[in-house]
């Protein structure tokens, strides 16, 4: 071995050496240990409604639907979205698995015999983000 080729290993195993102490010394003067727990996230993020719009017909009158934006970061599993709009009609969308800042749209549905009409209703819209259960 040439003595440049030497001095290139000493090189080398005095860096190994101090890299090996420093990780010794940062764990023997009480630095935490990689690992532990952080705290469970559950956030929801709305916009506003759009614009009803028709979509159909149903029951004998028209259907419109509108559309609220949704955002929703969860570290707990697994994550439930929920619309209520009365009447025991609900929509449900689930992640079985963490999300950040996942986007997923909630449809609004009404009937209405025409757009008219829905200028002068309001309606009360239950949305509920839940985490975790069985």
């Amino acid at each position: 071995m040439s003595p440049r080729s030497r001095g290139r290993l000493a090189t080398a195993a005095l860096l190994c050496a101090l890299l090996v102490g420093s990780v010794a010394l940062g764990r023997a003067d009480g630095s935490p240990n990689p690992g532990g727990t952080v705290p469970s996230t559950l956030s929801l993020s709305l916009s506003e409604p759009s614009p009803f719009t028709r979509a159909g017909r149903l029951e004998g009158q028209n259907l419109y639907t509108a559309a609220i934006r949704a955002e929703v970061t969860s570290s707990v599993v697994p994550v439930t979205l929920s619309l209520s709009e009365g009447k025991g009609e609900t929509t449900q969308r689930i992640w079985r698995e963490p999300v950040s800042r996942r986007r997923a749209k909630v449809r609004l549905r009404e009937l209405a015999p025409n757009a008219n009409a829905l200028r002068n209703r309001s309606k009360a819209v239950v949305v509920t983000l839940t985490a975790g259960g069985p």
